[in-house]
């Protein structure tokens, strides 16, 4: 990927990681950051930040678990970044523990607990409760700036800048943007959060069945 322009469309949290990949994965490569915002602003400000190791589908567990691994990896690397390990509690009408199990993550381990070690939330007395690893809380918003912080000697970050045509061509992906400037990469990203249905983007985005 030698001197290849890459353009990421969103300077949210995906936009600021797939940012971050980019610059380890292709060092040589032109990278260049847009958001018609500020960094982090739009979806990422908002997000609750809660990680739960658990999904409803295989799919969706294997989704969880490289979200887990990579923010885990993440926190490793750099204690000082806003990514917090949180008590998570599991309240169920059973005391099967079948479907927590099939539920969670093979390694959130839950383990019966005593109501006593809760909260007083009204939790009903012939209910069961587990304990499970693996919960997370980020504060997002933070998690954003500090990564797009690191990249800023080399990532070109282009704040208040939006997005509005995207001209595939023989010689690249012309962006037009609303400064009248136009942006042309040989790859784009886009990662547009919560603005999916914006005219400019909603062909391209569509088809992945983002929403």
């Amino acid at each position: 990927m030698a001197g290849i322009r890459i353009a990421v469309v969103g300077a949210g949290i995906i936009g600021c990681l797939v940012a971050r990949e980019l610059a380890a994965r292709a060092p040589h490569a032109t990278i260049t950051v847009l958001d018609r915002d500020a960094i982090g602003s739009g979806a990422s400000r908002r997000s609750a930040g809660l990680h739960l190791p658990r999904g409803a589908t295989e799919r969706l567990r294997a989704m969880t678990r490289y979200s887990q691994d990579y923010y885990d990896r993440l926190r490793h690397e750099r204690p000082t970044l806003p990514i917090h390990p949180t008590a998570v509690s599991v309240v169920s009408a059973t005391a099967d523990d079948r479907a927590v199990r099939e539920t969670y993550l093979a390694g959130a381990e839950p383990v019966r607990a005593e109501h006593r070690d809760l909260p007083a939330v009204g939790i009903p007395a012939d209910a069961s409760v587990w304990r499970v690893s693996g919960g997370h809380h980020t504060v997002v918003h933070d998690l954003t700036c500090a990564l797009a912080r690191d990249l800023r000697s080399r990532v070109d970050f282009r704040e208040g800048v939006a997005v509005t045509a995207v001209q595939p061509g023989s010689g690249g992906v012309v962006l037009r943007l609303s400064t009248g400037d136009t942006l042309t990469a040989d790859r784009v990203v886009l990662a547009p959060g919560p603005w999916t249905a914006d005219p400019a983007l909603a062909p391209f985005a569509a088809p992945s069945g983002a929403r």
